[in-house]
């Protein structure tokens, strides 16, 4: 008897997005990764494992291709902020400092 797994590493957001569109691409093209007798991954391959191991993969995809729309629109950059230097304030200090500059606390 041969048995099949499919083991996936990490990778954070990147690494989610790629092998969800890697996978993608094989099921497209006659590739079942599903059908593997064991699904096995670290960290964002966890994440992408059990998609495939629950057939959430379609759904999946759709979430990062609709991400990658809308952070491409040109919405995000109306909310950002320009870089700031970094403080030169003592450490005990900085996360005063960075709470002031987010506007979360306002100068005594």
């Amino acid at each position: 008897m041969r048995s099949r797994a499919v083991v996936l590493g990490g990778g954070g957001v990147a690494g989610l997005s790629w092998m969800l569109g890697v996978i993608d691409g094989l099921r497209r093209n006659g590739v079942d990764l599903a059908a593997a007798d064991l699904i096995v991954g670290t960290s964002a391959g966890s994440c992408v494992g059990a998609a495939v191991a629950t057939d959430a993969l379609a759904p999946a995809v759709a979430l990062q291709r609709q991400a990658e729309t809308s952070e491409t629109d040109g919405s995000i950059a109306a909310h950002s902020r320009p870089p700031q230097a970094p403080s030169k304030a003592p450490p005990s200090q900085a996360a005063s400092v960075r709470a002031r500059r987010m506007g979360l606390v306002q100068r005594p």
